[in-house]
C-alpha cells in the first residue's frame, strides 16, 4: 500500500486526465504511469493522503468523478438562482468588507436590502407613508367632527359688571349694582351686591360681600345711617355678617368671600342712596369703606289673588319669570306655619331665596319667617340657585312658631328675586288656604 503525499495525489488526478485513462484505470496504475515524474516518497505528517488513498482503494472498479477545485470555486461577484421554470441572476453586487467578512457575533447593520422579485411585494409594491408632516401643524376641524343639530346650545349665566373704585378713595357707583370697594392697601374689598326694600317687613336692606387676601377675624363695629336721594335719613336697624349677627367676630380665610347684610329702620321711596358706608374691624384694623349713588331696586307692586285655592301663581309684569305656590300647611300641634313654592325662569339666571318672608292670617296672626331651604340648602340668610329657561326650582320656608295656626293667610310674601340688580320681585299672595 503506497502513502503518497498531497502533491502526488494532484498529480496523480492531472496525469489521469492527461493521459487519457481508461474507465478501469486504477489509482496504482495511475501512479505507475505518474512514477517517472512524481516523487512516491512516503511523508510520514501527511495524514490527508493516507485518508485519500485508503479511500481510494475502496473505490476501485467504480465510476470516477473528479473534481477541479480550482474550477469549482464560486464567483462572489455573480449569483444564480436557479428556479425550475426561469432563472433570474442579480447583477454583481459591490459589498463591503465588512458585509463579505462579518465580525463573528456582531449584528450586521450594512446586510443589503432582498431584491425586488415577485416573493417580495413589500419591495415590490412600496407602501406610501401616511405620517403627517410634523412641522404643518393640525387643524382642529379635521380631528373632531362636525356638530350635529343635536347638540345642545350651551347658555351662558349673565354676569353684570362690577363697578371698582380707586383703591383707598370713595367709590362713586354711577346708579350701577354691584359695586366695589377697595382699601388702599389693595388687600381688602367690600363689595355691595343689592340695595332694596326687601328686608323684613318690607324695610331698606344692604346687602355686601367681603374679601381679603389674607387670613382675617371680620366683625361691624358700626353701621352708618343712610341718606336716600329724597334727602331721607335711614337709621340701622339690625345688622348681619355670615351666619351671625355683626358684632360677633366671624373668621374669613384668604381669597374667601363673606356676606353681610344691614336692615334700616323704614323703607326708602328713593330710587337711589345718596350715600353709605359701614366701619369693620379687619384683625383689630378697621376699615370703613364708603359708596355713593347706590340705586335701590324698585319693587314688584303686582299681587296675585289665590281666591282660597292652590296652586296659585304669580307673575311680574315682564314676565320673565313664574312663582307657583304649591302649598301652605300648619304643621300639627308644633303649629308651625310652612309655605312650598316653585320659581321658573324664562331665561339662565341665580335666583336667591332670602329672608325676609312674612304673613298675616285672617285672625290677625302674624307669622315670620325662620329658615328656608332650596334642593339640599338651608339656611336663615341668602341661598342661591341657578336656573336655566324652564327648568323649575322648588324651595320651602318655615315660620317660627305661633300660638296657633290660622285655617287661610290674608297676605303672604315671600323673599325670592333674581341675584342681581333691578329690576326686583316681590312675589305677594292675597286670599291663601292653609291646609
Amino acid at each position: 500500500m503506497h502513502n503518497f503525499s498531497p502533491y502526488t495525489i494532484l498529480l496523480i488526478s492531472s496525469c489521469l486526465l492527461a493521459s487519457g485513462c481508461t474507465e478501469k484505470t486504477t489509482i496504482n496504475e495511475a501512479a505507475a504511469i505518474a512514477s517517472p515524474i512524481i516523487d512516491t516518497t512516503p511523508t510520514p505528517d501527511s495524514t490527508t493522503a493516507n485518508s485519500i488513498s485508503a479511500d481510494s482503494e475502496n473505490q476501485i472498479d467504480t465510476a470516477q468523478v473528479t473534481t477541479n477545485p480550482v474550477a469549482n470555486m464560486i464567483d462572489p461577484t455573480t449569483t444564480t438562482t436557479q428556479d425550475p421554470i426561469t432563472t433570474i441572476t442579480t447583477p454583481p453586487i459591490d459589498f463591503p468588507e465588512a458585509v463579505l467578512n462579518p465580525i463573528p457575533g456582531a449584528p450586521n447593520s450594512n446586510t443589503p436590502s432582498l431584491p425586488t422579485t415577485d416573493d417580495n411585494p413589500a419591495v415590490s409594491d412600496p407602501v406610501t407613508s401616511v405620517v403627517g408632516n410634523p412641522l404643518v401643524p393640525v387643524v382642529a376641524d379635521d380631528l373632531t367632527p362636525a356638530p350635529t343639530d343635536n347638540t345642545p346650545a350651551v347658555i351662558e349665566p349673565v354676569i353684570p359688571e362690577t363697578t371698582t373704585g380707586v383703591a383707598g378713595m370713595t367709590v362713586n357707583c354711577e346708579q350701577s349694582l354691584p359695586c366695589r370697594w377697595i382699601s388702599a392697601d389693595t388687600a381688602f374689598s367690600v363689595t355691595v351686591t343689592n340695595v332694596d326694600n326687601n328686608g323684613r317687613l318690607n324695610r331698606l336692606r344692604v346687602d355686601y360681600a367681603i374679601v381679603a387676601a389674607h387670613d382675617s377675624e371680620m366683625s361691624i363695629t358700626g353701621a352708618n345711617p343712610a341718606i336716600d336721594a329724597d334727602g331721607a335719613t335711614l337709621t340701622t336697624a339690625s345688622v348681619s355678617l355670615g351666619n351671625g349677627v355683626g358684632g360677633v367676630a366671624q373668621g374669613l380665610l384668604a381669597g374667601s368671600e363673606l356676606p353681610g347684610s344691614v336692615e334700616f329702620n323704614s323703607a326708602s321711596t328713593s330710587s337711589a342712596l345718596n350715600t353709605w358706608s359701614i366701619a369693620l374691624s379687619d384683625s383689630g384694623l378697621t376699615r370703613t369703606p364708603t359708596f355713593t349713588n347706590l340705586p335701590v331696586g324698585p319693587l314688584t307692586t303686582q299681587i296675585a289673588d289665590c281666591e282660597n285655592t292652590l296652586p296659585c301663581v304669580w307673575i311680574p309684569p315682564n314676565a320673565e319669570v313664574t312663582i307657583t305656590l304649591i302649598a301652605v300647611s300648619g304643621t300639627g300641634s308644633s303649629n308651625l306655619l310652612t309655605t312650598n313654592f316653585s320659581v321658573e325662569t324664562t331665561r339662565t339666571a341665580t335666583v336667591a331665596i332670602d329672608s325676609g318672608a312674612v304673613a298675616v292670617g285672617v285672625d290677625g296672626t302674624s307669622y315670620r319667617g325662620r329658615t328656608h331651604s332650596v334642593g339640599q340648602q338651608t339656611s336663615s340668610e341668602k341661598l342661591t340657585v341657578d336656573t336655566i329657561s324652564g327648568a323649575k326650582i322648588v324651595a320651602t320656608v318655615l315660620f317660627f312658631r305661633t300660638q296657633s295656626v290660622s285655617s287661610a293667610l290674608q297676605h303672604l310674601s315671600l323673599v325670592t328675586y333674581e341675584d342681581n340688580p333691578v329690576p326686583r320681585w316681590n312675589p305677594t299672595f292675597t286670599n291663601v288656604p292653609v291646609l
